[in-house]
C-alpha cells in the first residue's frame, strides 16, 4: 500500500524538532504556536505559505510543506558523509543503497527496511505487486487525464531541463491508489515537478491551468512559483541581512513587499528595524558608538545603515538604549534584557509552563508580582485581571449568563455552575428551521406537520404546526400551532392562531397559557415543556433535558448529535436531504411535497438591493455586542431570502421577524440587543405604566387575580430565557397590579384573587358559590368547598303531554322580565347575601311557566335587556357587568361592603332563526339576502 510523510524529525545538538501535518511546530516536545523561532542555533521560518525551512548551525537546510514533501539540501561539506534513504552524496549512484550493515542492497525494499528507526515496525515484503491502475482499472483513464498534464504543453519549456516520465509514472501511481480528493493525490507529484523546474531555471505558473491545485492567497500576498525565500517578512530581512535567496513556491508578498507583524503586505521601506531585540520604526535615527567614533544609524528597508556623525546630528538624535526609559513604569511596566517570548498574562497565567526564549531580546516586561493584560495594554496585579468574553473585559465577581447556567469572573477565570439546561427548536420566517440539537436547515412544505412529538412514560405531548404559501416563489409560512398534552388518562389540547383570541392567562390542569411581552407562552410545568409564539412565524419549543433521546419531528431526535437529526417516522438512517425528511412528517398525505429551496433573490432581483439594505443593518454596531456571541452570516443570508420571498404584502413584517429571530438568540447567549426604534421594527408601549425592553422575564406580572396560582405559574419560568416586550413598571413595595391590564397597583392585602371559574362565571376567593337553608358552598383557593348538605328536593313536576308542546313550542317577542333571584326567593328558599348577581339564559322550561310571554330555545334568541329590580341600566351603574347572549347576566365585585343589586332581565324570541343542518342544503331567503332557508 502507499504511504504518505506523516513527520519529519530532526535531531541536533541534543534538540529535536518535528515537523508535522499542516505545519504543526514541535520542539523538545512543547508545542511552538509562533515563528519564525530560535532554539540552539536552528532557525525555523516559513519562507512561503506552502514551506517551512528549517536551517540547522551546520548549513544544512530542510523544506517542509506541511503535506508529504519534505527537502533535505546539504552545504557541499558534507559530500561523502551522508547516508539514509537519501543516499550516499558521493556523485555516485552506485552505491546509494548502503545499509547501515555497510552492505550495498540491490533493491529498494530491503534498503529501506534497514533504514528503519523503530525495529518494532514491521518489514515491507519485497513481492512483486500489481500496478495500482491494473488493479483499479475504474481509476486510469481519470489519472492518465490528470497526469498527462505534466507531458503537455503547460511544461513543455521544462521537458529538455528535467525528464518528466518518473514524475508522469509516480503521478499514475498515486492517483489510481488515492482515496482522497483528486487534488491530495495529484497536487504534491506536480508541484515536485515544477519545483525541480523552478531549481533549474524554468518558472512554469501552472496552478491556474490546473483548478484542482488552485491556491488562495491572504493579506495582499500573490502566489508565486518562484518567491523569493529572504523577503518573506520584514523580520526575515532584518534579522538575515547575508540570507541567500532560493526559490520559494506558495503565496507571498508582490516584489518590493513584504509581511509586517500583523501579516499584511507592506512596502519594505516601510519594515521596522531591529536592534539588541527592539523594534525601531522605518527611517528611525539614532547616534551608536563605532570603531571610529559615534555613528549615525538609519532604518532604511528593515536594515540599519550607518556612518560616522557630525558634531549636530550627535546633539539632535537619541543615543542607542533610549527605549529603555520608554517602559511606561506608570503601566508597570520595566526593562529587560531578555523578554518573554510569551509573556505571562492573565489569560495564560494559569498554566504551569511559561518558556523562556531561545534567543534574548531586550524589551518591557511586568514588574515582578505582576501580570499582563493584553486588552488594556497594562501590567495589573493577577487578582485585578479581568476576564474575557464576547470580545468584552469583566471584573471580578462579574457575571455573565450562558444558557441556563451563570458564569462569574474569579481571578481572571470564570467560575461557572453546571446545570442542565432545556434545548430549544426553532420555526421561524419563510421556512427556517433548528432542532433541539442546532442543525439548521430550510423547508419550504405547504401542510400541518409535525413539529415535535414526545413519549416518556404516562407523559406524552405533540406539537403541530400549520405552514401556508406566504410568497408567489414557494416561500412558506406557519399558521397556527397545536399543542396536545397527554398525562395519564387526560388530554389537553391548545390551538394558537393568527386569526384566533388568544386569553390573557388561562390555567388548566397540567398547562398555563400566559401572555408576556410579544408571546404567547404555553407551559406544562410538570412535563417540562414550554412553547413560546410571537402571534406570527416565530415558535420556539424548550424541553427538559428528560426528553433527550424521546423526542422526533421537525425539531430532530435531541440526543445530542445533529447529524442524525433528519430521521423520517419510520426511524432508521438519517435522510440527506431536508426535504425527504420535512414530507415525511406530514399529518395530510393529500398534501403536496415541497419545493425545492431555491434563491428567492435570483428569482425576484427587483427586490434584493433593499434586501441587503435592511438586512445589512445586522452588520452595524447596533447588533455588534451579539457579533462575537452568535454567528451573524446564517441570520444574514435567511434574513436576505426573506426579504426578497415576501412579496405577497407584509414587507416588512418578514424583515422584522428576522432581526427578531436574531434578536432573540443573542437574549438566549446573554447579550440582549435594544434594537427595536420609530424608524426600525416599532412596538407601541404604553409610557404611563410600561416601557419596551429587549429582555424581559417571562415569568407572569404578580396580580391580584392571580395571588393564589402565581408560584405554579413561575415554577420554571426563572430559568426561562428573556424575551423582548413592553414590561410593565414594578408597583410600590407591598403592593400588586389589580389585574393584567397592568394599570392599578394596590396593596396585596386587599386583593381578592380569582379562585376558579364554573359554568362559565367567574368566582374570587371566599365567594358563595351555592346555598339554601341546609348548606353553603365557597370557593376557596381553586376549590368549592361546603358545609351541610342540599335540603331534600321537592317532588319533580310532571308536565302533560299540552305542557310539554307548549314548552317545545316557539313564539317569537320579548319574554316578560325574570329574576330568578327572586323566583327561588318567592319559593320560600331565602338567601343570604351575595356580592355578586347572576341572571342564566332562561331556558325554555323555565319561559313555559311565565304567563302571556313569547317562549324559544336559546338557539333562537336574538336579544337581550337587562334592568336593575329598581329599573336602573348596567352602563349607569359603576359595576363589572356583562349582559349578553353568551352568559346572560354577569355582575362581578370584589368590594364586600357594596354588593351587586339585585337585576331583571328579558330577552327577545325570534323563531325565524332556526338551526342549520348539514343533511338539508340551504337556498335563499325570499325577503332577507343576508339569511338562508333550509
Amino acid at each position: 500500500l502507499p504511504s504518505c510523510t506523516k513527520t519529519v524529525t530532526i535531531r541536533i545538538n541534543g534538540q529535536e524538532i518535528k515537523l508535522k501535518q499542516n505545519h504543526d511546530l514541535v520542539v523538545n516536545g512543547k508545542d511552538i504556536t509562533k515563528i519564525p523561532y530560535n532554539v540552539a542555533g536552528v532557525d525555523i521560518r516559513a519562507v512561503s505559505s506552502i514551506f517551512l525551512q528549517v536551517e540547522l548551525p551546520n548549513g544544512v537546510e530542510v523544506w517542509w510543506d506541511g503535506v508529504t514533501r519534505v527537502y533535505i539540501d546539504l552545504p557541499g561539506t558534507f559530500k561523502q558523509k551522508t547516508r539514509g534513504l537519501c543516499g550516499t552524496f558521493n556523485n555516485n549512484q552506485k552505491d546509494d543503497f548502503l545499509t547501515p550493515e555497510d552492505d550495498i542492497e540491490p533493491s529498494v525494499v530491503p534498503f529501506a527496511n534497514k533504514w528503519k528507526t523503530s525495529e518494532t515496525c514491521n518489514d515491507v515484503p519485497e513481492v512483486l505487486s500489481n500496478h495500482p491502475c491494473d488493479v483499479n482499472l475504474h481509476k486510469k483513464s481519470t489519472a492518465e487525464k490528470h497526469c498527462s498534464k505534466l507531458k503537455s504543453d503547460l511544461f513543455k519549456d521544462c521537458h529538455w531541463q528535467v525528464d518528466p516520465e518518473q514524475y508522469y509514472q509516480d503521478c499514475l501511481y498515486d492517483m489510481c491508489s488515492c482515496e482522497y480528493k483528486v487534488s491530495k493525490c495529484l497536487c504534491p507529484t506536480i508541484s515536485a515537478y515544477a519545483l525541480e523546474c523552478s531549481r533549474q531555471g524554468v518558472n512554469v505558473d501552472w496552478r491556474n491551468d490546473i483548478r484542482e491545485c488552485g491556491v488562495h492567497c491572504p493579506g495582499g500576498q500573490k502566489y508565486q512559483t518562484c518567491g523569493n525565500s529572504c523577503t518573506r517578512t520584514c523580520q526575515d530581512i532584518a534579522l538575515r541581512p547575508e540570507c541567500k535567496r532560493e526559490c520559494a513556491e506558495g503565496c507571498n508578498c508582490p516584489e518590493g513587499e513584504a509581511l509586517d507583524e500583523n501579516g499584511e503586505c507592506i512596502p519594505i521601506g516601510q519594515c521596522k528595524c531591529q536592534h539588541e531585540g527592539i523594534d525601531y520604526p522605518a527611517a528611525y535615527k539614532e547616534i551608536r558608538p563605532g570603531t571610529k567614533g559615534l555613528q549615525l544609524c538609519t532604518c532604511l528597508n528593515a536594515l540599519w545603515h550607518c556612518k560616522l556623525a557630525t558634531v549636530q546630528e550627535i546633539q539632535e538624535y537619541p543615543r542607542a538604549n533610549d527605549l529603555k526609559a520608554k517602559c511606561d513604569a506608570s503601566r508597570n511596566f520595566e526593562f529587560t534584557t531578555c523578554e518573554d517570548v510569551e509573556p505571562v498574562t492573565c489569560k495564560n497565567m494559569h498554566k504551569n509552563d511559561h518558556y523562556s526564549p531561545a534567543v534574548c531580546h531586550s524589551g518591557c516586561k511586568c514588574k515582578e508580582g505582576y501580570v499582563l493584560d493584553t486588552r488594556n495594554k497594562r501590567c495589573v496585579k493577577p487578582t485585578d485581571c479581568p476576564c474575557q468574553h464576547g470580545g468584552r473585559s469583566y471584573r471580578e465577581n462579574a457575571i455573565v449568563q450562558n444558557d441556563c447556567n451563570t458564569c462569574t469572573c474569579k481571578n481572571g477565570k470564570w467560575s461557572c455552575t453546571d446545570r442542565q439546561c432545556t434545548a430549544e427548536c426553532s420555526a421561524w420566517g419563510d421556512s427556517h428551521y433548528k432542532t433541539f440539537d442546532g442543525k439548521s436547515f430550510d423547508y419550504q412544505g405547504q401542510c400541518d406537520y409535525v413539529l415535535a412529538k414526545g413519549n416518556l412514560g404516562t407523559d406524552s405531548f405533540d406539537v403541530t404546526i400549520q405552514n401556508v404559501p406566504c410568497g408567489t416563489l414557494g416561500t412558506s409560512c406557519s399558521k397556527s400551532i397545536t399543542i396536545r398534552i397527554t398525562s395519564g388518562e387526560e388530554n389537553e389540547i391548545i390551538t394558537l392562531a393568527n386569526d384566533k383570541t388568544i386569553p390573557k392567562l388561562v390555567t388548566k390542569a397540567h398547562v398555563t397559557v400566559r401572555e408576556k411581552g410579544l408571546f404567547v407562552i404555553v407551559e406544562a410545568p410538570d412535563m417540562g415543556l414550554v412553547i413560546h409564539w410571537d402571534k406570527g412565524t416565530r415558535v420556539y419549543v424548550k424541553v427538559n433535558p428528560k426528553w433527550k433521546g424521546k423526542i422526533k419531528g421537525l425539531c430532530g431526535n435531541y440526543n445530542d448529535n445533529e447529524e442524525d437529526d433528519f430521521q423520517t417516522p419510520s426511524g432508521g438512517l438519517s435522510e440527506v436531504s431536508a426535504k425527504i425528511f420535512g414530507d415525511s412528517w406530514r399529518l395530510q398525505t393529500y398534501c403536496p411535497e415541497a419545493l425545492e429551496v431555491s434563491d428567492t433573490c435570483a428569482d425576484r432581483p427587483d427586490r434584493k438591493v433593499w434586501a441587503l439594505k435592511k438586512c445589512g443593518i445586522l452588520k452595524t454596531s447596533l447588533f455588534a455586542p451579539c457579533h462575537s456571541e452568535v454567528p451573524l452570516d446564517a441570520y444574514f443570508d435567511r434574513c436576505v431570502f426573506d426579504a426578497c420571498a415576501c412579496d405577497q404584502g407584509g414587507d416588512c413584517e418578514c424583515l422584522c421577524t428576522a432581526l427578531a429571530a436574531y434578536a432573540q438568540e443573542c437574549n438566549n447567549r446573554g447579550a440582549p440587543v435594544k434594537w427595536r426604534s420609530q424608524h426600525l421594527c416599532p412596538i407601541q408601549c404604553d409610557e404611563r405604566c410600561a416601557k419596551y425592553s429587549p429582555c424581559i422575564s417571562t415569568c407572569p406580572q404578580e396580580t391580584c387575580d392571580n395571588l393564589l396560582t402565581n408560584s405554579k405559574l413561575t415554577k420554571n419560568c426563572g430559568e426561562d430565557t428573556c424575551v423582548e416586550g413592553c414590561n410593565p413598571k414594578p408597583c410600590p413595595p407591598d403592593q400588586v397590579y389589580l389585574n393584567d391590564s397592568y394599570i392599578d397597583c394596590v396593596p396585596r392585602n386587599t386583593c381578592k384573587p380569582i379562585c376558579m371559574e364554573l359554568d362559565g362565571v367567574t368566582y374570587y376567593e371566599g365567594d358563595l358559590v351555592e346555598e339554601d337553608d341546609c348548606h353553603s358552598c365557597y370557593c376557596s383557593r381553586g376549590e368549592k368547598i361546603c358545609k351541610g348538605q342540599p335540603c331534600t328536593t321537592t317532588e319533580p313536576t310532571i308536565f302533560t303531554t299540552h305542557q310539554l308542546e307548549q314548552v317545545q313550542q316557539c313564539v317569537s317577542g320579548w319574554t316578560s322580565w325574570i329574576n330568578q333571584d327572586r323566583e327561588r326567593i318567592a319559593k320560600g328558599n331565602k338567601k343570604k347575601k351575595k356580592l355578586n348577581d347572576i341572571e342564566p339564559l332562561p331556558t325554555p322550561l323555565l319561559l313555559s311557566t311565565l304567563e302571556n310571554s313569547s317562549r324559544c330555545s336559546i338557539e333562537q334568541m336574538a336579544d337581550i335587556e337587562c334592568l336593575t329590580v329598581d329599573g336602573k341600566h348596567p352602563k349607569d351603574l359603576d359595576f363589572d357587568v356583562e349582559c349578553s347572549l353568551e352568559r346572560g347576566l354577569v355582575c362581578k365585585t370584589t368590594n364586600s361592603r357594596r354588593p351587586c343589586p339585585d337585576f331583571k332581565i328579558k330577552v327577545l324570541c325570534s323563531c325565524e332563526l332556526e338551526s342549520c343542518s348539514v343533511l338539508t342544503p340551504n337556498k335563499e331567503h325570499p325577503t332577507d339576502c343576508h339569511k338562508f332557508l333550509q
